[in-house]
């Protein structure tokens, strides 16, 4: 999923994410495991994963706030993309 959201290929990205939701799979699961993966990344780049980390910490902010629904998941896709789409250019 992350390899996806480097590349800013925001369809399979989702769909990845959309199957660890349907499989049941909380909202804090999902997160933390996508910090986890992020955070050990050994082929993105420095400044990606740096940006990566931030969405990703405040999304799970909004997470322990009470927000986790897959809309909230998806929406840390799209940002996801978005932020490696600006750092390539």
């Amino acid at each position: 999923m992350l390899d996806n959201c480097v590349l800013a290929n925001v369809d399979e990205a989702f769909k990845t994410m959309n199957h660890l939701w349907k499989l049941g799979y909380s909202s804090e699961d999902i997160i933390t495991n996508i910090f986890r993966v992020c955070k050990n990344h050994n082929e993105m780049a420095e400044y990606i994963k740096l940006e990566f980390i931030k969405e990703i910490g405040y999304c799970h902010m909004r997470i322990v706030e009470g927000c986790g629904s897959l809309l909230q998941m998806s929406g840390l896709i799209a940002r996801l993309c978005l932020a490696a789409s600006e750092q390539k250019c």
